[in-house]
């Protein structure tokens, strides 16, 4: 029988594989690392567009009233990204920031008023780059 003692370069084979198992799970960890970066990143613009969307549902609904609400009847508006945050809103109207001219640059919103009966209907829907929020409200003539 043959004795092998020549045992040269196994200790080389053996940390190789355990470099390549331990890049492998580093790759892992990090590819996880980055995946939730940027999910918190999505779940941030997410609870900033709805705070964004709920702001503007306030401003038409309790600052505008029924008639200056019927003025746009069955016109749809659009508000660009430019005019989407917490300031412009504070410093004008929301309809000074709509136009009618559709925009394709995400994220926007747009407006639509329409008349069911005596009540007023409106459509507000917010488009970003990865998801849609949509819902409408009622205004009265009380």
């Amino acid at each position: 029988m043959w004795k092998l003692n020549n045992k040269k370069g196994f200790f080389m084979i053996e940390t190789i594989i355990s470099l390549s198992i331990i890049s492998i799970v580093l790759v892992y960890l990090f590819s996880i690392g980055i995946y939730s970066v940027r999910r918190n990143k999505d779940i941030e613009n997410r609870e900033y567009y709805m705070h964004i969307f709920e702001a503007f549902k306030n401003e038409l609904i309790y600052n505008h009233s029924y008639a200056e609400l019927q003025c746009h009847l069955d016109s749809e508006l659009f508000i660009s990204e430019e005019y989407l945050n917490m300031d412009k809103l504070k410093e004008s109207d929301v309809f000074y920031m709509a136009k009618e001219e559709k925009t394709e640059k995400y994220p926007y919103m747009s407006i639509k008023i329409y008349k069911n009966g005596d009540i007023l209907k409106i459509n507000i829907t917010m488009k970003t780059d990865k998801e849609e929020f949509n819902r409408i409200y009622s205004k009265g003539n009380y």
